[in-house]
């Protein structure tokens, strides 16, 4: 069986020449099905998928029996590590923390334990109020994906 701590070993090497991507999971199950989560700085396309997978195939033995899957990690999915909050300053988001409590913001600055959101309230009279959340008092962190009018 393939180790989980082997393929992201193995893809150190690809990252050195592609600094703008990053590995957000790794996923094998017991029958060798491996399922690898990217996310970029601007992005991830499909032919980072491809590229991803054709090094990885290329590094595992021939001899494994397994199946791969690469993909982007999606914007619909919540934020998991600190280099996807940095990427993301400046966009709105929903954070569902532990207690069950629920914020909406913009995402204003992301420090080593904490991140900055911005929410603003009031219908007439707006005001604007900063708020820290640790990151580990958080349950859930998500992007949320807004949609402009084009006239």
């Amino acid at each position: 069986m393939i180790k989980k701590e082997e393929i992201e070993k193995k893809l150190e090497n690809f990252f050195v020449t592609r600094p703008d991507l990053f590995v957000v999971e790794v996923n094998v199950t017991p029958e060798n099905d491996i399922y690898i989560y990217l996310d970029g700085d601007k992005g991830v396309s499909i032919d980072d998928c491809v590229a991803v997978s054709t090094y990885l195939q290329n590094q595992l033995p021939a001899e494994e029996n397994f199946s791969l899957q690469v993909s982007s990690w999606g914007i619909e999915t919540p934020l998991k590590l600190h280099r996807q909050y940095v990427k993301n300053i400046g966009r709105q988001v929903r954070v569902l923390m532990n207690d069950g409590t629920r914020y909406d913001g913009q995402l204003v600055a992301v420090k080593d334990s904490y991140f900055i959101i911005e929410m603003v309230r009031g219908m007439k009279v707006k005001v604007a109020e900063k708020k820290d959340i640790p990151f580990d008092a958080c349950k859930k962190v998500q992007v949320k994906i807004a949609f402009e009018k084009k006239l």
